[in-house]
């Protein structure tokens, strides 16, 4: 939420570290879904910057996710669906 409220709010290099957070607290936790769309949507933001490298990285993390044996089918699927959004 932090990380699109900043982005609305023209900061993108402030939502971009927000979103990027949300999804390394969210993997500390656990919670792969939130993680995956955190760092999917940090990944998006990333690219928008111009910061490709980023951008790439993160998305590499996210696709990495789906192959966890805790995701369901449904999970899995909308995280292979989001990042290639």
């Amino acid at each position: 939420m932090a990380a699109w409220t900043a982005h609305y709010a023209g900061r993108a290099r402030e939502a971009l570290e927000h979103a990027e957070a949300a999804g390394r607290l969210s993997l500390r936790r656990g919670d792969l879904v939130q993680a995956g769309e955190a760092l999917a949507d940090a990944a998006h933001l990333a690219r928008a910057l111009g910061q490709a490298d980023r951008a790439e990285t993160l998305a590499q993390e996210v696709r990495l996710l789906p192959g966890s044996p805790f995701l369901g089918d449904g999970e899995r699927e909308a995280l292979l669906e989001r990042i290639q959004a």
